[in-house]
């Protein structure tokens, strides 16, 4: 009798094995879904926008030999420089941080060049202009 029990007992384990052999080979075919992360589109090129060069502000440096005249500013902002005897074309520039072609003549807004001769009493006005070309 002993060895009926002892292979009922190996029959027993026999089946608890084999129970547990078909679980985990019905587990093994499961898959649990997983989330891809989502795809990344192409990299595309960028383009940096190119800024607007800011001109330079108009900066009244004060009364210099050479560029002696009053200024009065309007409420748009813009200067006017009235000329006095011994004003020259280029220190006035430099008062204002200008270069020649970033001056006006109130009168008939034309610019200035290397010839422009200036008389007591004319009234210019520095500009943020761009260099002609």
């Amino acid at each position: 009798m002993p060895r009926l029990s002892s292979c009922t007992m190996s029959l027993r384990q026999l089946s608890v094995a084999g129970v547990a052999l078909i679980g985990s080979l019905l587990l093994a075919g499961c898959t649990f879904p997983t989330t891809a992360p989502p795809a990344m589109p192409p990299a595309s090129p960028t383009t940096v926008p190119i800024p607007t060069p800011t001109p330079d502000p108009i900066i009244d440096t004060g009364p210099a030999k050479g560029a002696m005249g009053e200024t009065e500013t309007d409420a748009e902002g813009t200067i006017r420089y009235t000329t006095v005897a011994g004003d020259v074309g280029g220190l006035i520039c430099d008062r204002f941080g200008r270069a020649y072609w970033q001056l006006d003549r109130e009168e008939n807004n034309a610019g200035f060049d290397c010839h422009t001769i200036l008389g007591v009493g004319v009234v210019v006005i520095p500009t943020t202009d761009e260099k002609p070309r």
